[in-house]
């Protein structure tokens, strides 16, 4: 259980697909797969959101 600021996010995930040689995921990218994890057509994701320091946390 680790919250993520959403630009720690994007670099953790950018970091690991760069381990398997693939390009590095942009901001707009995530945001786009997040809405899309979460919705009806995606995995109907429970993100867990928390605002701490005027700044937007995730879990999942």
């Amino acid at each position: 259980m680790r919250y993520y600021h959403f630009e720690n996010l994007v670099e953790a995930v950018s970091r690991m697909l760069e381990r398997y040689e693939f390009y590095p995921v942009r901001q707009r990218t995530m945001q786009e797969n997040l809405k899309f994890m979460q919705s009806g057509e995606g995995y109907r994701a429970k993100l867990v959101k928390r605002y701490g320091s005027h700044m937007k946390n995730y879990t999942y």
